[in-house]
């Protein structure tokens, strides 16, 4: 039932990819399936996000998933992907967070090294999108499995 309710919520709260996400002070309770690691801009100024900062950015993963599922005719599970947060301001000062969301970590140290960067011929075990938590823009979702 929660995961039907947050669900419900996310569809409420951000209406389609390119939307904005509502300035609302939620806070994301951990799970054992909530697997996530925030690493640093390495380019870019970075900040901490806020509870506030993960309540969007989950919101934005799931609608985006949502709408990609209904389009493609897909079932995508997040309960199966670690996350990765990389938050930076951009050039104009906004709070800005990649999100990087894979199955496996090929290996790699996932919660120090950026993972799956080469994945480029479709599939679902790779998923990211940027969200500007600023203005609660974010671009498309790009999926794609390792080639």
């Amino acid at each position: 039932m929660k995961k039907i309710n947050l669900f419900t919520l996310c569809i409420f709260t951000l209406f389609a990819c390119q939307q904005t996400v509502e300035n609302k002070s939620k806070t994301i309770e951990q799970t054992e399936d909530t697997v996530y690691a925030i690493l640093p801009c390495q380019n870019w100024k970075s900040y901490i996000l806020t509870d506030q900062d993960l309540f969007k950015i989950d919101a934005a993963l799931a609608l985006c998933i949502a709408n990609f599922c209904k389009d493609a005719n897909c079932s995508i599970d997040l309960k199966k992907y670690k996350r990765q947060y990389i938050p930076c301001y951009n050039k104009k000062g906004e709070k800005t967070v990649w999100v990087n969301c894979f199955i496996d970590g090929d290996g790699v140290d996932w919660k120090k090294e950026i993972v799956g960067l080469l994945g480029v011929d479709g599939g679902t075990s790779y998923i990211d999108f940027t969200l500007n938590l600023t203005t609660g823009k974010f671009s498309e979702l790009n999926i794609r499995a390792l080639g």
